[in-house]
């Protein structure tokens, strides 16, 4: 490998750790404005697939994401607005739209039981 190359490889992966510690600092944060942040930094850097999947299974455990949950599951009575099943399965929340995610509206949010869930994504 010339120099030259060598060289930007070491920068790339400079610029990846340091991309990686600002997003773990806030993730760490857990506040919707933290969570919108890092939709903006994955997408103005071009991140690949594969992280910002992972990036969404970090924020479905997150509290910032916890809280809003509940709160459509109040809003729902804690009954899935398909099938109107009271609480005998485990209740999920669909999102009806991506366009927000992380930073969603509780209008953009349902709650649903397993079954309807998985029949919404043709599980």
């Amino acid at each position: 490998m010339s120099e030259l190359a060598l060289e930007l490889a070491k920068k790339n992966v400079v610029q990846k750790e340091s991309f990686m510690i600002v997003i773990g600092r806030m993730i760490r944060e857990d506040t919707v404005e933290s969570w919108i942040s890092i939709v903006n930094c994955v997408r103005e850097n071009s991140i690949p697939n594969l992280v910002y999947k992972r990036l969404y299974e970090v924020y479905l455990g997150s509290k910032t994401w916890k809280n809003k949950r509940q709160r459509v599951r109040e809003r729902d009575n804690f009954q899935c607005q398909e099938c109107d099943n009271p609480i005998n399965q485990r209740l999920h929340t669909h999102h009806l739209t991506y366009e927000r995610v992380f930073w969603e509206r509780l209008e953009d949010l349902l709650t649903l039981c397993k079954d309807c869930h998985n029949n919404k994504h043709n599980v």
